[in-house]
């Protein structure tokens, strides 16, 4: 990996643990956050907006639409 290549990261599950990883990743060298989602969308958004990356209701919208080399998975609830 040269200094300019990030690996993009999403988190699928934005209540209590998420929150923890967002800002692990936000301190990496070499990680950037650009998805966050939920199914309780309020939290995707909250998330997103604290992290500046993008927000969505699934884990399947989310791979569809986001360009990711990694995802983290906290399943407090159905992962629909």
């Amino acid at each position: 990996m040269t200094s300019v290549e990030r690996l993009r990261f999403g988190i699928l599950g934005c209540g209590v643990i998420g929150p923890h990883h967002a800002r692990a990743i936000a301190n990496l060298d070499g990680a950037e956050l650009v998805a966050a989602a939920d199914v309780v969308p309020e939290l995707a958004e909250k998330l997103a907006t604290e992290y500046g990356c993008s927000a969505f209701s699934s884990l399947a919208e989310m791979l569809s639409e986001a360009d990711l080399d990694a995802v983290c998975v906290h399943p407090e609830r159905d992962a629909r």
